[in-house]
């Protein structure tokens, strides 16, 4: 090879590989349901409450993942290109359901696992009918829930419709309006948790 092709054989690559860098844009941001956990400031002595186990959050098969998918038209959903969620979506709704419900009944323990010891707890679940997050930021979702007895019949449950929007577009100001839109399915479980 000569100088001038192997110099021109350099600046190909060096621009192919610039080029590459350019296109892949700014790093992805990884976001998570909830809020950040208040320290416990003591000890909390649960014995003798009523315990729940809330089953793992059952969600439409392709939001199970952890692209943030917002609807664009009636039978398309698209994949945010900046975000992701950090765990599974069923997952992470699970978890945020176990906070704000361990929030609004104090007197129960809600559990995502039964416990290897002790009586068999009561089970709660939930099916996420529909979640749609559309692109003008309004939020939808859709779901029911049950509340298993001792005796395994289901001693309580609902149905409920909620709206809710986002302050902003932007993958942040979705992850908020979800969280925000699933401590109002917690408030509405809650009033139907049995006593104990």
């Amino acid at each position: 090879m000569t100088c001038f092709s192997t110099r021109a054989v350099a600046l190909l690559l060096l621009f192919s590989v610039a080029g590459c860098g350019a296109l892949s844009g700014p790093p992805v941001r990884l976001y998570v349901l909830g809020e950040i956990a208040p320290p416990v400031a003591a000890l909390v002595d649960e014995s003798g409450r009523p315990v729940f186990v809330l089953k793992t959050v059952q969600v439409p098969d392709y939001l199970d993942n952890q692209d943030m998918l917002t609807r664009a038209l009636d039978n398309e959903v698209v994949a945010s290109r900046s975000g992701r969620w950090a765990e599974r979506l069923s997952i992470g709704m699970t978890r945020t359901l176990i906070t704000a419900l361990s929030e609004r009944a104090p007197g129960y323990v809600l559990l995502a696992a039964t416990p290897a010891f002790g009586a068999v707890p009561r089970q709660i679940t939930v099916d996420i009918d529909a979640f749609d997050a559309r692109a003008d930021g309004q939020i939808f979702l859709a779901a029911r829930w049950s509340i298993g007895s001792a005796g395994g019949d289901v001693a309580a449950g609902g149905r409920v419709g909620l709206v809710g929007s986002a302050r902003a577009l932007g993958d942040a100001n979705l992850a908020a309006a979800t969280t925000a839109i699933l401590y109002r399915l917690a408030d509405a479980i809650a009033v139907t948790l049995p006593p104990g």
